[in-house]
């Protein structure tokens, strides 16, 4: 499982460049761990963060290869649903 993360934008200009890109091939415990916390619909989900862009706003680009199935989308804070937020919650804890 591939995965790559990066959470970018915010109110402070010190906040307004990108932050590292997490972006990692999973080790076969965190790949299992990903797995759980990934909801199915992540890989019918469409970006949303372009049509409801705030200026302090952050956006979370994630990007997920696992099976031969492959997913890129850019979301923003508030359109990460309930069922997603554990898994960007964990990327996050990764990506430092």
């Amino acid at each position: 499982m591939r995965v790559v993360y990066q959470r970018f934008g915010g109110l402070s200009p010190a906040l307004m460049n990108r932050a590292p890109r997490y972006d990692v091939e999973l080790s076969g415990a965190d790949a299992a761990a990903a797995r759980r916390l990934l909801p199915s619909e992540f890989f019918t989900q469409t970006s949303t963060a372009s049509k409801n862009r705030r200026p302090d706003m952050f956006l979370h680009e994630i990007a997920v290869e696992d099976g031969g199935r492959e997913h890129r989308v850019m979301l923003s804070d508030e359109d990460i649903s309930d069922a997603l937020r554990p898994f960007v919650e964990w990327l996050q804890d990764r990506a430092g």
